[in-house]
């Protein structure tokens, strides 16, 4: 099983943001991914449960969090994906991610679980959608993480017109503690094809 840390830098500024990863240093995380917002960046770092070198060494800066991934569960995913090289190596389009935080009722995890498992398994179908992670805090049970990645701008609405999703939509509705936040960012590192699930 896999791991993520989410860690928040301030300032829309690119500089901050390198300075970030590279003020961890540590070899053993499967994937480092950045992005960038109009009020600040985001960090991820995926890396095999349980180790704890690897969690103390994301998490030793900044506004960090511990995430257990629940989907994609198999670590393969999470293997760097094998760059095709030449001008797919180069290839840096935007993509757009966006990290959901959604606070359930206690006693509903295991009804909301089950139903967002659905809606990322066919949400990952969908020609727009890059990545459809579901994550859970590690130190509140009840916290859960969608990162959304989508390869344009249209794509997100598109994915809100789908049967699944307005399935999903109806059935965790009642058990959200308080309203869904949502949080956009653009890719910036690694290059965009990088940021798929490895098959």
């Amino acid at each position: 099983k896999m791991e993520v840390v989410h860690t928040f830098v301030g300032g829309a500024d690119e500089s901050a943001l390198s300075c970030a990863v590279g003020a961890v240093s540590f070899d053993g995380f499967a994937r480092v991914e950045t992005a960038l917002g109009e009020t600040g960046g985001v960090i991820l770092r995926a890396f095999q449960a349980n180790d704890p070198d690897a969690a103390n060494a994301a998490t030793c800066s900044g506004d960090s969090h511990v995430y257990s991934v629940l989907f994609p569960a198999e670590a393969s995913a999470w293997e760097c994906v094998e760059s095709a090289g030449g001008e797919r190596e180069g290839e840096m389009q935007t993509l757009l991610v966006v990290l959901v935080d959604v606070e359930v009722v206690g006693g509903t995890e295991a009804a909301f679980i089950e139903s967002t498992l659905d809606n990322c398994r066919n949400s990952v179908q969908e020609s727009g959608i890059v990545r459809f992670d579901l994550l859970q805090m590690k130190s509140r049970s009840t916290n859960f993480v969608l990162v959304e990645v989508y390869s344009d701008n249209d794509a997100p609405a598109k994915h809100k017109e789908t049967q699944h999703y307005l399935r999903w939509r109806a059935a965790v509705e009642s058990m959200m503690q308080r309203p869904r936040s949502a949080r956009k960012f653009k890719s910036k590192t690694p290059a965009s094809i990088l940021w798929s699930y490895s098959t």
